[in-house]
C-alpha cells in the first residue's frame, strides 16, 4: 500500500480543492475541538505541515454500534475524516479488504509504524477460557490486542465496552468480559465512553492528534476534557431550580 505522507492541506492540492475550502475546514475544525477562534492559526499550521495519523481499529466484545456512530459523523463528516484526514489502515469492519492479505497488512503496519500508530479499540476483552469467546483472525482478541498495543503510540478506547467493560461485563459476567485498561498497561489511553459515543467525539480526538501530534487534555477519568469537561444538566435551565430544591 502506498505510503500516505500527505498532509491535510497537500491532500486538498492533490483534489484540487481551494485554499478556501481548507480554511472553511479549518474553522470547522477549530470549533469541533472545542478552541477558541484565536487558535485558528495553530489548527492551520499544524493542517499545513503535520503528517496524516496511521489508525488501526480493533474490534472486541461488542455490537458495532461505535462503529456506526462514527460513519454517522457530521463535524467533520466521516468520509472525510476517513478519506482526507486520517489513514485509517485496518478496520474489518470498515475496510474493503479481508482475510489472510488483510490480516498480513496488519502485521506489516505493526512493524514500519512501530510507535507511530494510533490504536483505536470497540468492545470488551473477555478472558475466560483463554479468550475463546472473542476470536479476530483465528485468534483471540486478547492476543491480538496486546500485540497491537506494545507498538501503538496511545490508545482510544471507543465505547463503554472498551472503556468499562459494558454490558457483556455486567454480572454475571459469564465470559469476564473486561475493559482495555485492564490488560493494557504501560500506555496513554483516552476513554471515550458512551453506548454508543457521540460520533463528533470519536471524530475529535482523532483529528486532535492529527493536527497537534499529542492526546488532548484528560480529565480524571482519561476523558477528553473539550468533550466531557461539563455535563448537559450544568447548562439546563432548570438547574437552579433542582439545586434549591424547588421542585413543581
Amino acid at each position: 500500500m502506498k505510503e500516505k505522507t500527505n498532509s491535510l492541506w497537500k491532500l486538498f492540492q492533490e483534489r484540487k480543492l481551494s485554499r478556501r475550502t481548507f480554511m472553511k475546514t479549518c474553522v470547522a475544525l477549530t470549533a469541533i475541538l472545542g478552541m477558541p477562534p484565536t487558535f485558528l492559526n495553530k489548527v492551520v499550521e499544524a493542517a499545513d505541515t503535520k503528517e496524516l495519523p496511521t489508525v488501526i481499529w480493533l474490534h472486541g466484545h461488542e455490537c458495532t454500534g461505535c462503529d456506526e456512530s462514527f460513519i454517522r459523523s457530521t463535524s467533520p463528516f466521516a468520509s472525510d475524516v476517513v478519506l482526507n484526514m486520517i489513514a485509517l489502515e485496518y478496520d474489518d469492519t470498515l475496510s474493503a479488504a479481508a482475510g489472510a492479505p488483510f490480516e498480513a497488512h496488519l502485521h506489516k503496519l505493526l512493524n514500519d509504524k512501530k510507535g507511530q500508530y494510533v490504536l483505536a479499540v470497540e468492545g470488551g476483552v473477555p478472558l475466560d477460557d483463554n479468550g475463546t469467546y472473542c476470536m479476530v483472525g483465528g485468534r483471540p482478541f486478547v492476543d491480538v490486542l496486546k500485540e497491537c498495543a506494545a507498538g501503538a503510540a496511545f490508545i482510544i478506547e471507543y465505547g463503554s465496552c472498551a472503556a468499562w467493560g459494558g454490558v457483556q461485563a455486567a454480572n454475571p459476567n459469564p465470559t469476564n468480559t473486561v475493559s482495555v485498561s485492564e490488560v493494557v498497561s504501560g500506555k496513554k489511553i483516552i476513554k471515550v465512553p458512551g453506548c454508543p459515543p457521540i460520533p463528533e467525539v470519536m471524530t475529535g480526538v482523532i483529528m486532535h492528534y492529527a493536527l497537534f501530534g499529542e492526546i488532548p487534555p484528560l480529565d480524571v477519568e482519561g476523558r477528553p476534557k473539550q468533550f466531557y469537561g461539563n455535563r448537559i444538566h450544568d447548562t439546563c435551565y432548570r438547574r437552579p431550580f433542582f439545586d434549591f430544591r424547588t421542585f413543581c
